[in-house]
């Protein structure tokens, strides 16, 4: 994986080209990185800001895509169980995104790391995409802004900016994994314990 040293130098010497489809990857921290060019005069900040959240969108809809054909596949499914997809409980995650859209989708958004696992299960579950859209593009507008006047400001601090990300990214990991463990062995744990007192 290249370094953040490498990334800004080809973000410096390609500029929107290399931007766009680098977004699409990895969002925050070339946003972030984007801001310090901005600062730098490297880049245009309206044109730069654009750019990224429609890059920004579109790595978010290729998530919520693969769910969506991937619903076609049993295989698929059982594969995304870990990420809270089960047949029994489609039905409540259908009735959840309906209900939560907004407030789930923009929790994805904000939580590192996690978003994408999020819109696979919406689009498994036949959440309307062009209401994914709207709701992405709204959250991603102030996202993109916040990103890029960290990086504007606190740009040559990116090293320490981009260690603070991954730790984020890596405690919502954790801290999903666990609620996953503990929502999955709840039903045997309790059923162990009634079998237990029963003794």
């Amino acid at each position: 994986m290249p370094s953040i040293d490498e990334i800004l130098f080809v973000l410096e010497q390609y500029k929107y080209w290399v931007i766009f489809p680098a977004v699409i990857i990895d969002g925050p921290i070339i946003t972030v990185l984007s801001g310090f060019l901005v600062h730098m005069g490297v880049l245009g900040g309206l044109v730069t800001y654009v750019i990224l959240v429609v890059g920004d969108v579109i790595g978010d809809t290729k998530y919520f895509l693969i769910g969506k054909y991937s619903r076609k596949f049993s295989w698929a499914k059982k594969a995304t169980t870990f990420l809270g997809y089960t047949e029994e409980r489609e039905k409540s995650l259908q009735k959840h995104f309906q209900t939560h859209a907004y407030k789930t989708f923009f929790m994805a958004k904000l939580s590192q790391g996690l978003g994408g696992g999020v819109y696979v299960v919406a689009g498994m579950t036949g959440f309307n995409f062009r209401k994914f859209i709207w709701i992405s593009f709204l959250g991603t507008l102030p996202k993109t802004f916040i990103f890029m006047v960290i990086g504007y400001y606190m740009g040559n601090s990116y090293v320490k900016i981009s260690e603070y990300m991954n730790s984020i990214a890596t405690a919502s990991i954790l801290v999903v994994f666990f609620l996953v463990l503990y929502f999955t062995f709840k039903k045997h744990i309790k059923n162990f314990l009634n079998k237990r007192d029963s003794f």
